[in-house]
């Protein structure tokens, strides 16, 4: 599924065994044009299941592009990509709001779980576990003049080849970690 607008995904939806020759296995969620700082709008509410997607380049669960997304007890799970973001890889400017969300034993070469590039994640309350990277980040990848703020989440159980079995942060990116 492709969209340039808004969606929302709702509770008892399955994105299962999907394959893309690109990006975005599962769904690839994006707007035109260049940076538009998250013209397009996103809602995954509880209940949904992103499983099994492959792409042979980034973001086999999700890929998106100049979005904002929020994302409310989702299962992203055992979804392989090729290059970035084997759970979900966010770009060019996409801001996410994760909460609550499972991502487990997702695959990529960089950010098993969760690729960051130009974009920024707020991460509260969800497990990261299994994952793996043949690069970095194992769990996540953070690149590009991107931020992401974890609380009260647990990154456990994740590895990478080279940097970050559980997290790596690159070109000016920032992590947050705060607890409570």
């Amino acid at each position: 599924m492709t969209y340039e607008t808004g969606l929302v995904l709702g509770s008892g939806l399955r994105v299962v065994d999907n394959f893309v020759l690109q990006n975005g296995g599962g769904l690839s969620i994006h707007t035109r044009g260049e940076y538009l700082d998250g013209r397009c709008e996103v809602n995954v509410s509880s209940g949904v299941v992103i499983e099994g997607n492959i792409a042979p380049w980034n973001g086999a669960g999700f890929a998106l592009e100049a979005c904002k997304v929020h994302m409310d007890e989702v299962v992203v799970r055992n979804n392989r990509a090729g290059d970035t973001g084997g759970g979900m890889c966010l770009t060019r400017g996409s801001n996410a709001v994760l909460v609550g969300v499972q991502l487990e034993s997702n695959s990529a070469s960089h950010g098993g779980a969760i690729e960051l590039d130009f974009s920024n994640a707020e991460v509260r309350g969800c497990q990261v576990r299994n994952c793996t990277a043949s690069v970095d980040g194992g769990g996540m990848h953070i690149t590009g003049d991107s931020t992401l703020v974890l609380t009260n989440t647990a990154v456990k159980h994740c590895q990478a080849s080279g940097q970050g079995g559980g997290i790596a942060s690159t070109d000016d990116s920032r992590v947050v970690l705060r607890s409570g």
